[in-house]
């Protein structure tokens, strides 16, 4: 009778441990401020400013994975306080070329940002957007943030994370999840 209360308390506590030890693998994320000239963090962020969100650039193997972030981070830029954020216009693509050719897109919106003089521009990459082959299919995403100050030509904030998610779960719901966990490192001065 000892051995089978001892057999099943081993299981249990071993399927414990797999999920203490599988569950933080799911997940990665990384932020950094930029620093002052003496090494101190810099002041938060003002949610008053005007705020330019700029093409983030697709280095993943999905087409349109980098519009599909974009969307979802400005809904959530927006509900973190940023009410003056400002979405680039869009192009309209009008051949093969235009599709492809990121860089210009990338262009015409830091150009148009310049213009309205923009402080603070928000951009980065997705590098990755995609279903894990097998069975359940779950997705996994890779994001990469920075807002960069448009005077000082310099990076300010950025935040990189990677996640993937459970099976048959949407990858625009793990990328929400990471994004928020991303922007939680984001802070915002609302009296500024």
């Amino acid at each position: 009778m000892k051995i089978k209360g001892m057999y099943r308390f081993l299981l249990r506590s071993g399927w414990l441990w797999m999920l203490m030890i599988l569950l933080p693998g799911c997940s990665i994320q990384h932020s950094t401020s930029g620093l002052s000239n003496k090494g101190a963090k810099n002041e938060a962020f003002s949610s008053a400013s005007q705020y330019a969100l700029l093409p983030l650039l697709n280095v993943s193997q999905t087409p349109m994975a980098a519009e599909r972030v974009e969307t979802i981070l400005a809904a959530l830029l927006r509900a973190k306080g940023l009410s003056e954020l400002h979405v680039y216009p869009t192009q309209s693509k009008t051949s093969i070329l235009d599709i492809l050719d990121e860089g210009k897109q990338y262009r015409l919106a830091l150009d148009w940002a310049s213009k309205e003089n923009y402080r603070y521009l928000v951009t980065g990459s997705v590098e990755e957007w995609r279903y894990k082959s097998g069975l359940d299919g779950e997705p996994a995403v890779g994001i990469t943030l920075k807002i960069l100050d448009s005077t000082a030509k310099k990076v300010l904030w950025t935040a990189t994370g990677a996640r993937s998610g459970w099976g048959r779960e949407a990858a625009s719901m793990t990328a929400h999840e990471l994004l928020t966990d991303l922007l939680d490192s984001l802070e915002l001065d609302e009296h500024r």
